[in-house]
């Protein structure tokens, strides 16, 4: 190897290389006389310097030198860290069946966090059935997995300089996978107007479609996606891939090969065929007698009026539930009224939540081949009052003090942030604010695209975890705060979460506090981020 310039042979003295640096600078220096002496008069040096400072009665220890992570590092972590959630999870789920949660850990059930993957997969991605849709998640989340490490396989190249067939052969170990797992692109036809956007009946686009308009009608054949804004909103074509449809008055009819999503003051769905499943929102939500959804249903409105034929499982809620048609699988209803009609036909179970028992309406001609569970809604409570909510706070408090004293074992950086005055606060508070509001926009705008959804969906993760890291940053400095002369980072860490738990649960400024912690918080990570990679650059 070159003889390394001073800086690292400082380093090396103070042993603040890798263990692969150290060996080959150790290697080097055996054979080099000039490096080999510039170590010595190094060493000297610092020991000189030690001596200096211990005569002059110096209290403070000399601090160990601490190597920046390197991205090797923090790969090997990450990996160790997805074995153990592996783990974890196998163990959990496991468990699952034999356990009885108690009400207040019911949150983590294996089972609720499954269906509310699924039903945000299957919102977002199109697809058959929701385990397809989280196959299709899984690979994606794959794919830039395989980019970042490919991007930290050719970093490795360019900082060791290998020989050429070594070049050659690791450039196509990383490139192969990287193209296999790459997804397929897609192309958008992107069409606006103020007044009215039509598609004809006669026009086929294989593209995914973007509209927005006052007035949309969609009559031809679109082979992708279809994402609508607009007033009135009318589908009557067929349409192959995921429909997204957000508008005062939004009307269905047609062929629709994926799943559905209807967002609007009311939202009307007539002569259809669903192949996958249906999500709708608003203030009246109807589905006609000639519908047919093969997937699942989930609806939500102040009035929600079900005819059609629905393959699989449905859940309802709002003020005034009515089932007309048939259900395959099982009905979850959540409403302050809910009918079954004569004609109403449920083959699985039927589990309802009402304000009362009299606000359940069953026909004598309505089926339900299942059990039938109703429950009323029970008595609000205080939670300031319950012993549930002060055991959900602590599990919070320890959750949180746990991944702090792990965050800041491995970012001892983020443990000493500091604010230097009110300057630096507005500016760190307008960092945040940004983070805090452009991430996830960003996000949602690459997952709708579909080029960009892989990256999307892993910036939207990062988001949530950068999110709740931001409260154990703001943690840790309100506690070094309070207590000046504390050593450690852990007494100071458990202070600031616990006053800021107590804070953002008190009525009226709870909310402020948790949107005050979240943009500090987010701001000083970004401004970690910022320096870390000038420090790279220089």
């Amino acid at each position: 190897m070159n003889c390394p310039n001073e800086l690292t042979c400082s380093r090396f003295v103070d042993n603040g290389l890798d263990a692969t640096e150290h060996q080959t600078v150790s290697a080097h220096i055996r054979e080099c006389r000039a490096c080999r002496t510039l170590v010595d008069s190094l060493t000297a040096e610092r020991k000189l310097l030690r001596e200096a400072m211990q005569t002059a009665g110096a209290d403070g220890v000399i601090p160990a030198f601490i190597p920046r992570p390197t991205i090797p590092s923090l790969l090997v972590w990450l990996g160790w860290t997805a074995v153990a959630l592996w783990g974890v999870g196998v163990v959990w789920l496991s468990l699952a069946d034999t356990l009885t949660l108690p009400a207040w850990l019911s949150w983590i059930s294996p089972t609720a966090i499954g269906t509310g993957i699924q039903v945000l997969v299957s919102t977002l991605l199109p697809g058959s059935t929701p385990m397809d849709l989280a196959d299709g998640l899984l690979a994606s989340t794959r794919s830039v997995v395989i980019a970042i490490a490919a991007i930290a396989g050719f970093g490795w190249l360019v900082r060791n300089q290998p020989g050429a067939s070594g070049t050659a052969l690791l450039a196509f170990c990383l490139l192969g996978p990287l193209l296999a797992a790459a997804p397929e692109s897609h192309a958008f036809d992107l069409r606006r107007d103020e007044q009215r956007v039509i598609v004809g009946p006669d026009e086929v686009i294989d593209d995914t479609l973007i509209v927005t308009s006052e007035d949309v009608l969609i009559e031809g054949t679109v082979t992708g996606d279809l994402i609508v804004a607009g007033e009135t909103i009318r589908i009557r074509g067929r349409i192959d891939g995921l429909v997204i449809a957000m508008g005062e008055s939004v009307q269905l009819e047609g062929t629709f090969g994926g799943s559905v999503l209807g967002l609007g003051e009311t939202v009307d769905v007539r002569t259809a065929t669903l192949a996958s499943n249906l999500f709708g929102a608003g203030e009246r939500i109807t589905v006609q007698q000639d519908v047919e959804i093969r997937g699942n249903a989930a609806a939500a409105g102040e009035e929600v009026s079900l005819h059609g034929a629905i393959g699989k499982d449905l859940i309802s809620a709002g003020g005034r539930v009515t089932l007309l048609g048939s259900v395959g699988g099982s009905m979850r209803g959540y409403a302050g009224k809910v009918e079954l009609t004569d004609s109403a036909r449920i083959a699985g179970n039927l589990t309802l939540r009402v304000e009362n028992a009299d606000a359940v309406v069953i026909d004598p001609g309505a089926v339900v081949s299942g059990s039938t569970e109703i429950e009323s809604w029970p008595e609000e409570r205080n939670r300031f009052l319950t012993i549930d909510f002060y055991l959900g706070k602590v599990l919070q408090v320890l959750a949180a003090f746990l991944t702090g004293l792990v965050l800041f074992r491995f970012v001892p950086a983020l443990a000493d942030v500091e604010l230097a005055g009110s300057t630096e606060a507005l500016v760190t508070a307008g960092i945040g604010a940004l983070a805090l509001i452009a991430t996830p926009v960003l996000s949602v705008v690459a997952i709708l695209t579909l080029i960009g959804a892989p990256l999307g969906i892993m910036t939207f993760l990062i988001w949530l975890a950068a999110l709740y890291a931001a409260g154990i940053v703001i943690s840790g400095y309100a506690g070094r705060l309070l207590l000046p002369g504390a050593e450690g980072r852990a007494i100071p860490l458990l202070l600031g979460l616990v006053l800021l738990v107590v804070l953002s649960n008190l009525p009226f400024i709870g909310g402020p506090v948790k949107l005050v912690v979240g943009i500090l918080g987010l701001g000083m990570i970004a401004q970690w981020l910022q320096g870390l990679w000038q420090a790279r650059r220089v």
